[in-house]
């Protein structure tokens, strides 16, 4: 026990350690780094909205230029100075990279912004022509973003040309991000240019946004949704190691502190575990010794005022409740013994008798016994007190027999109960010898049957069969009286046969058909059934086949004549439902040292629902194909029993009506 504390102790320390340092390796890490793509991406957004700013500051510079009374000087042959000074001055005011330039309708220099004037076409006329014609009012060019508008004179609206504003996006590097450990760029992703620091290999940058989480860095960027830089990204990327540096160094601290850990808590647990076990052990071992001489008079005393002594004190009130307990619960079995030694006594006196009136009689006698003198009574009437119930097998109802009577205030709960159980007795014992005697009687019943069947009806069908047959041989009888007689042939031949099976049947069913064990030739038995119903076979052009190849056996130990007659009911039934085709008879020895005979035929089968019902006497099926095939429902019955009684069995198997079927007939070997 000691152990299994220790180890709880250790697992109640650890485990809130554990947590937290797999909650730092598998899960801040990754709320950390998300944090940290959060605030760039609203960094990179700020310097997104500062570039734009930027752009449209320097276009709406340009429109500012573009509206003053100065650009009527840019008239052929007349060049004032005083443009050229304003576009240098324009420059110097904006503290960037750019050039103003204005050109005339034939695209050549007028003048510049440049220390120098410049002459002859415009660089970028090429790009200009095509910005114009789309009427896009910027242009990219390199790595200048260039504005443009058209420059008209202000008293009578003269188109004199182009002012140009050549940008350069170097200007924007100075947004971008610079440290030691982050740095930013623009990038344009089909020209690649990129405007501010670079480190980064190539990126394949998808949709307006998102991140790229790398070994060494953490990637941020967003697309610009300006119209002057269209297709342009700001990344932002953050050295990986440094953005996570606080949670690497607290990681390590936890993975230094494990081992103190461990060890702190395996100290405070062998303590703590060991100042909680020896009471528990003292208090354990006192139990047991308890247990082991069962003196439950006994009391545990501890040198402990903690929970473990009310613990101690709970089980001194708990031994003294369960040693009152024993002693009442042990005179109370003394006596529930008593009675149920008494109970059988009466029960076994009870199925002794063999008939009501003795039953009752002596069931009374004897629960006078137990009653110290107290009255009991039977009446038969439904009256308070236990009530007797038995079957009315007739109307299979409960009907009440009679009341046994005894003043409740004499008795307890449980004797109550008592008696109502030997009430129950009876009751069964009743219904047991009413069952007996139907039973008895509906066995005379039957032998008296069987017997008139024997005597009264067989005899004259005999009688009948014969001067029939003595008709057909020896009187010159017309056809027509022919038919008659042989129908009566027929007739009293079917009912014989029909009362034979029924005869055999009862005899079955009361146990009093003999067999007769000797060691048959199985073979030769099988082929002469198949000899004998061959003809049968051949009036309806069918196909009889035998196999007995596979049969290992020469000779089996069984009832000849009830075997035969099995066979030939199996054998003459494929023969009857079979119109066309033939019957296959096949015989062999099964691995469980069982004989198995299967007829398979090609007649008219039977539904798999059916199949359980051919084996109920009298069984005739309902199908409109079977119904036409004449026959007393005895055959299958007969031959099931008397296979059963063979040790044996029989089964019939088919896949449906116009399938044909199979039996299966298995015997012992």
């Amino acid at each position: 026990m000691q152990k299994k504390l220790l180890t709880a102790f250790l697992i109640v320390g650890l485990v809130p350690f554990a947590i937290v340092y797999l909650y730092l390796i598998f899960y801040a890490h990754d709320k950390i780094t998300q944090n940290i793509l959060s605030r760039e991406f609203e960094n990179i957004q700020s310097v997104i909205s500062t570039a734009q700013n930027r752009l449209l500051r320097a276009d709406k510079e340009l429109q500012f230029l573009s509206k003053l009374d100065v650009v009527d000087d840019v008239v052929v042959g007349d060049i004032d100075e005083r443009l050229a000074r304003l576009l240098l001055q324009k420059k110097k005011d904006m503290h960037a990279q750019l050039e103003f330039v204005v050109i005339d309708p034939s695209f050549n220099y007028v003048t510049s912004s440049a220390e120098h004037n410049l002459q002859g076409r415009y660089k970028y006329l090429h790009a200009l022509q095509a910005a114009v014609k789309k009427k896009q009012n910027f242009f990219m060019q390199g790595h200048n973003l260039i504005f443009y508008t058209k420059l008209y004179a202000s008293f009578n609206h003269k188109f004199l040309g182009y002012m140009l504003l050549e940008y350069n996006l170097n200007n924007l590097a100075n947004l971008t991000a610079k440290g030691k450990n982050i740095y930013g760029y623009f990038l344009n992703e089909k020209s690649h240019y990129i405007v501010g620091e670079h480190k980064q290999s190539h990126l394949l940058l998808q949709g307006r946004e998102g991140s790229l989480i790398t070994k060494k860095n953490l990637i941020v960027y967003k697309r610009l949704h300006s119209h002057f830089l269209k297709g342009w990204y700001y990344v932002n990327v953050i050295k990986k190691e440094k953005a996570l540096d606080f949670l690497y160094d607290f990681i390590n601290f936890m993975s230094l502190m494990l081992p103190i850990a461990v060890l702190l808590i395996v100290l405070v647990s062998f303590v703590s575990a060991k100042k909680i076990i020896r009471p528990l052990q003292k208090l354990t071992e006192s139990v047991l010794d308890i247990t082991h001489k069962k003196d439950y008079k006994h009391s545990i005393h501890l040198d402990v005022k903690d929970e473990i002594a009310k613990l101690s004190d709970a089980f001194n009130e708990l031994l003294a409740t369960t040693d009152t307990a024993l002693e009442k619960l042990e005179t109370e079995n003394k006596l529930r013994l008593k009675r149920f030694i008494e109970l059988i006594s009466i029960f076994n006196a009870i199925i002794q008798t063999k008939s009501e009136t003795e039953c009752i009689e002596l069931s009374i006698e004897k629960i006078q016994d137990l009653t110290d003198d107290k009255p009991i009574y039977f009446e038969k009437k439904k009256s308070e007190g236990a009530q007797i119930y038995v079957t009315n097998f007739e109307k299979n109802t409960k009907e009440c027999y009679g009341t046994l009577l005894f003043d409740k205030e004499d008795f307890s709960e449980n004797e109550l109960r008592f008696y109502t159980s030997i009430a129950t007795m009876i009751s069964l014992q009743l219904e047991r010898i009413r069952l007996i005697n139907a039973t008895t009687q509906a066995s005379r019943a039957k032998s008296a049957f069987i017997s008139n069947m024997s005597h009264e009806l067989r005899t004259p069908l005999n009688a009948i069969i014969g001067f029939t047959q003595y008709l057909i041989t020896y009187e010159k009888l017309k056809q027509e009286q022919m038919e008659i007689i042989g129908n009566i042939e027929n007739s009293a031949s079917y009912l014989l046969e029909m009362i034979n099976g029924i005869l055999d049947i009862a005899k079955i069913e009361a146990g009093k058909m003999e067999l007769h064990y000797e060691t048959v030739d199985i073979k030769e038995l099988l082929f002469n059934v198949v000899s004998m119903l061959t003809p049968l076979a051949e009036q309806k052009n069918l196909t009889i086949s035998l196999d007995m190849q596979r049969c290992k056996e020469e000779s089996i130990f069984t009832d000849p004549y009830f075997v035969k007659q099995i066979i030939i009911n199996l054998l003459s039934n494929a023969i009857k439902f079979t119109e066309k085709g033939g019957v296959e008879i096949r015989l062999e020895t099964l691995d469980t040292k069982e004989l198995q005979l299967s007829i398979s035929d090609t007649g008219i089968g039977i539904e798999a629902e059916d199949v359980e019902k051919l084996f109920q006497d009298f069984a005739q099926l309902d199908h409109k194909i079977q119904k036409k095939y004449k026959g007393t429902g005895l055959g299958l019955s007969l031959s099931k029993k008397l296979a059963k009684l063979l040790q044996g069995d029989l089964l019939i198997q088919s896949e449906g009506i116009e399938k044909g079927s199979r039996a299966i007939l298995i015997l012992p070997i």
